[in-house]
């Protein structure tokens, strides 16, 4: 099992957090390995206070010559699978995650309300690999866009 962060998770990358309105927060990985069951992708960093009304994932065709599928959950350090569950991606795809029988429906809105022990002051939404059928190594991008608020309802 291996995490892997997006340029967003990085550290020192700043959390994204507007006051009025909402905003957009925006992770993209580009695979340069075949992943493996219990990979983990960082792949947001949602701060503290923060409301995720939406989520939309984007994901090209993952080729590695043959045909090729990526089964996965969509969470973060609490539940691992809070926003989609045991979702398959093979073709190029936007989802809107709740939007289909694949992905858990009644989670969204969901307010980020971290304790004040939590010394990061954000927690991050993962991509977990439950499977990756291929051989080879695959290639394509995974890019999970969330629209978000700090006053809600």
């Amino acid at each position: 099992m291996a995490t892997f962060t997006t340029a967003q998770v990085a550290s020192g990358f700043p959390l994204r957090v507007q006051e009025k309105g909402e905003f957009t927060i925006a992770g993209e990985y580009t695979l340069t390995a075949t992943l493996a069951s219990g990979d983990i992708i960082q792949i947001l960093k949602i701060p503290d206070g923060v409301t995720v009304l939406q989520l939309d994932l984007v994901t090209t065709a993952f080729d590695d010559g043959a045909t090729t599928a990526l089964l996965f959950n969509v969470g973060d350090g609490a539940d691992v699978n809070r926003f989609a569950e045991s979702h398959t991606v093979k073709d190029y795809r936007n989802v809107r995650l709740g939007g289909d029988t694949l992905t858990k429906l009644g989670t969204l809105p969901y307010l980020y309300d971290l304790s004040d022990n939590d010394p990061d002051g954000y927690d991050t939404v993962d991509i977990r690999v439950i499977a990756y059928s291929g051989t080879g190594t695959a290639t394509g991008t995974i890019k999970l866009i969330a629209r978000c608020t700090t006053k809600y309802p």
